[in-house]
This record gives C-alpha cells, sequence and structure tokens, in this order.
C-alpha cells in the first residue's frame, strides 16, 4: 500500500513539474516562429550522419556551417523526423531552414526543400 501511495505521489510531483515545463517550451517555440525572431539558412545538406532505424543516436548535418542535430524519440518542437524514419533530409538535398538556438542547439522551425539549384549556395546565415 505504502509502496502504490510513493508511486502515485512521485508520478502527480513529476507531472506537476514536467507538464508546465514543456507547455513553456512549446508557447516559446510558437511564439518565436509567429513574431518571425528566427533565423533562416539556405544551401546543400552536408556532413550528414543519420539516425539509425534502431535510433539511439542523433541525425546530425550542417548547412552553410550551422549545425543541427535532433531525434525523433522523445518530445521535442521543431523539425525532428530522421531520415531513417521517413524524414525530408537527405545529404546534399538543397533546404531552407528556419530555426532558432535555444542555448544548447539549433531547432527547425521549418524546412523548405528544393529539387533544383533554386537556393544560392554561397548564401550566408541571414536574420528575417
Amino acid at each position: 500500500m505504502w509502496l502504490g501511495l510513493a508511486a502515485a505521489s512521485f508520478s502527480g510531483l513529476v507531472c506537476l513539474i514536467g507538464i508546465p515545463s514543456v507547455l513553456l517550451d512549446y508557447f516559446h517555440t510558437k511564439a518565436i516562429y509567429t513574431k518571425k525572431q528566427y533565423l533562416t539558412v539556405e544551401g546543400p545538406v552536408r556532413n550528414f550522419d543519420p539516425m539509425p532505424a534502431s535510433g539511439h543516436k542523433s541525425e546530425s548535418f550542417t548547412v552553410m556551417s550551422v549545425s543541427f542535430a535532433f531525434s525523433d524519440a522523445g518530445p521535442d518542437y521543431g523539425y525532428h523526423n530522421a531520415a531513417s524514419h521517413g524524414g525530408a533530409i537527405k545529404p546534399g538535398l538543397l533546404v531552407r531552414l528556419r530555426y532558432f538556438n535555444d542555448g544548447s542547439r539549433n531547432i527547425i522551425l521549418k524546412l523548405d526543400t528544393f529539387t533544383t539549384k533554386h537556393v544560392d549556395t554561397t548564401a550566408t546565415v541571414l536574420m528575417k
């Protein structure tokens, strides 16, 4: 009985702390996108290191020397669909990414892909 009560109390505490944190992250991310307070980078995907289908590792790549890494395991805001699970990002693909840095990594807010040389590969990181 005490073990069940302790487990229920712990679960309730985790929810009280965890859910508000997740909601704050969501609304902060949404505000950055809505107010267009993000950066934009365009160019080919380079240094692509895919996440294996089994997971357990982040997928990473660069676009014009800007680094990105994500995993589709676990909660995350922004684009995080790994190529091994049907994601769009592939080596050499021409992309335009709208993103922001959350203090530890770059979060992709919007991904545009191009099948032709539409993107200026000499582009630098621009403030939108």
